[in-house]
């Protein structure tokens, strides 16, 4: 339940970062280390986002790809071959169209993301491609202060359920210093310094679902994907240097962490030890 609920996050994630279109790039790592569980996490991200205005007013396209590579270090020895599970590789491309509505109040955001997520020891093959996608309606109202109200449908063929998910997240700004949004998939209280300088609270999702290129025969069973999630709370740091320019640090504890080795997409076969821990993540943005 989780997996699937973390890979839905996701894709809602990047479909609120696409209807925004405000960021068109960016790099960040992330790192979980606990040495009394079975592995230890790091991921390093880098990806692109072009937004291309259409001749109708209001409406966009957005074209954009993402690279990650995530590794993970083990701890503990096992019956098995644990070192086809070291590093994973994720290449995410995402087509997306949003656009005002006749009456300017909603916005609609459609999104498709194929997904190439698997450790590529035997090279590319059809079973590391994976489908998600969906569609969202933003309301935002600016007077007296602004806020926004998502609601939407999302798909994906990693989360194992076939029919689309809904969800719903409302975002207040309640003064020049202090919003909060609060929802599913994302829940947070955020502070500004001033018009450069941010501090948030937050309960978000982590994690990642990959294909095995060479299936692992754990007990009498045959691993076919890796599965990893986890539930994050913490305090986040964003600096903006310039208009263009924004660094980011989070850290943060996991209050959930689950690694699995998984079956015809859906059904565990073994589940690694993991502790809950101190999560770190840092990087920066560029804006438009």
């Amino acid at each position: 339940m989780i997996r699937n609920f973390f890979v839905i996050f996701f894709v809602l994630l990047s479909l609120i970062s696409f209807s925004q279109i405000k960021d068109i790039g960016g790099v960040d790592y992330t790192s979980m280390i606990n040495g009394s569980s079975d592995a230890d996490f790091s991921r390093s991200r880098v990806w692109i986002a072009i937004p291309l205005k259409l001749k109708k007013e209001n409406h966009v396209i957005v074209s954009g790809i993402s690279y990650a590579n995530i590794h993970l270090d083990f701890n503990t020895l096992f019956d098995f071959d644990v070192s086809p599970l070291s590093t994973i590789h994720s290449l995410e491309y995402t087509l997306g169209y949003t656009f005002l509505l006749k009456n300017k109040d909603w916005r609609f955001t459609a999104q498709l993301s194929p997904t190439l997520s698997s450790n590529l020891e035997s090279g590319v093959k059809f079973d590391d491609l994976l489908w998600s996608g969906g569609i969202l309606f933003i309301k935002t109202k600016n007077e007296p202060k602004k806020s926004r109200l998502t609601l939407g449908l999302v798909y994906s063929q990693r989360a194992g359920i076939p029919a689309p998910i809904p969800f719903a997240t409302y975002f207040k700004q309640v003064n020049n210093n202090f919003t909060y949004t609060i929802g599913v998939p994302i829940s947070k209280m955020k502070y500004y310094f001033n018009k450069r300088t941010s501090l948030e609270s937050f309960v978000t999702f982590d994690g990642y679902y990959a294909n095995l290129s060479n299936p692992i025969q754990v007990n009498d069973k045959t691993a076919e994907h890796i599965s990893m999630s986890a539930i994050i709370t913490g305090l986040g740091f964003d600096k903006y240097y310039g208009k263009r320019f924004n660094a980011f640090i989070k850290f943060g504890y996991t209050l959930n962490n689950s690694l699995k080795l998984v079956e015809n997409r859906r059904d565990d076969i073994y589940d690694f030890d993991m502790d809950k821990t101190f999560t770190f993540r840092g990087g920066f943005k560029f804006n438009f």
